[in-house]
């Protein structure tokens, strides 16, 4: 395996799952999990490793072969919470969802869809909900981790747009290797989500000051909140830099406790996982 950050905090006990709870992120290129032992509310446990290629169905031997190696298996964790990253997924009015009206319009707006695929949902704010699609295969994957909650990464980026925001104006963004999600909140009302496909380092810059330049945001004033996995010295943060004055790095919440341990690693790189 490949593995990029591995630890444990020396408290963490793998005898005692029905102490801890787990948080898996499921995106095209990487994996991470992070264990949170309960009785004190704290992260103990964190690994990130990239997936082997781009055919899906190696990376679902890769998985499968993490949860033996990792001993991920059912019903080992008391809590268990996964954040998967799919280009099938929508935002639609609250109003309308429902089971039957949210697989039509994930058909109609996603090329590809499969009967056999799973349609999830999640309440984001009292108007707005996210509906996504998980393949069958996957579906059966994330059931050996025991009774689970899913949400798209749309749900934990505009909960925390939300508190950026305030009454104000902000904007943020997950990046990938391979694109990036966008949202924009102004006046207390999202104005913007979507996501790109983005080949080149000049991609993510493109999408993000059209995006500036539609809803009229200041590129001198108006910050750009930045979560996902960045380089030291990366292409893509210079290129946005180069028509966004201010951009932020977004940390997660002050109030989560860490170990030690976490020091280790960038944690803006998962501060969706985190704050989920």
């Amino acid at each position: 395996m490949n593995t990029q950050f591995s630890f444990y905090d020396e408290t963490y006990n793998p005898d005692s799952f029905d102490n801890y709870s787990l948080r898996f992120y499921l995106s095209d290129d990487f994996v991470a999990w992070c264990i949170i032992d309960l009785i004190r509310n704290k992260f103990v446990s964190f690994r990130y490793l990239t997936l082997p290629s781009q055919n899906w169905a190696d990376k679902l031997n890769y998985l499968n072969e993490i949860l033996a190696t990792e001993h991920l298996e059912k019903n080992k964790f008391r809590k268990c919470q996964v954040l998967y990253n799919t280009a099938a997924s929508i935002l639609i009015p609250a109003s309308v969802e429902g089971t039957e009206t949210n697989r039509d319009i994930l058909e109609f707006t996603c090329k590809g869809l499969s009967l056999r695929d799973k349609i999830h949902s999640s309440q984001i704010t009292d108007t707005i909900s996210n509906i996504f699609a998980v393949p069958e295969d996957l579906t059966r994957f994330f059931e050996k981790l025991g009774d689970y909650a899913i949400m798209h990464p749309y749900t934990p980026l505009i909960q925390q747009l939300k508190v950026i925001a305030g009454k104000g104006t902000a904007i943020t963004t997950e990046m990938f290797s391979g694109g990036m999600l966008l949202a924009a909140m102004k006046n207390e009302d999202l104005v913007f989500c979507n996501s790109f496909r983005c080949e080149a380092p000049s991609d993510f810059a493109y999408h993000v000051a059209g995006v500036y330049k539609s809803l009229g945001f200041d590129l001198n004033e108006v910050p750009l909140h930045v979560t996902g996995i960045t380089e030291v010295k990366d292409e893509r943060i210079t290129q946005i830099t180069r028509f966004v004055r201010k951009v932020v790095m977004r940390s997660p919440s002050p109030e989560l406790l860490f170990s030690y341990r976490f020091n280790e690693i960038p944690k803006h790189w998962f501060t969706l996982m985190f704050d989920m």
